[in-house]
């Protein structure tokens, strides 16, 4: 994001570009999330291993504790936008 940044061109181009990436990384981030809580739904429901009911809560707790939010996009493009 910082090399998108640093590139001579159109300030909102760049921003949209970088709402991209920040788009892009929330995504990720939730993806991988709900990928741990159905890791353990399976491991209950084939195994019956009880430890796989705190999965889908651990993923719920760190869906919305890294939601995205205005105040977190203003805070990345700081990052990115710092000299």
């Amino acid at each position: 994001a910082r090399g998108q940044w640093s590139r001579p061109g159109d300030v909102a181009l760049k921003e949209r570009s970088i709402w991209g990436r920040f788009s892009s990384m929330a995504i990720t981030r939730a993806a991988l999330a709900e990928g741990f809580g159905l890791l353990g739904i399976v491991s209950l429901l084939v195994a019956g291993q009880w430890w796989g009911l705190a999965a889908p809560l651990i993923a719920i707790g760190t869906i919305l504790a890294t939601l995205p939010s205005q105040d977190r996009y203003e805070q990345f493009l700081e990052k990115v936008t710092a000299d």
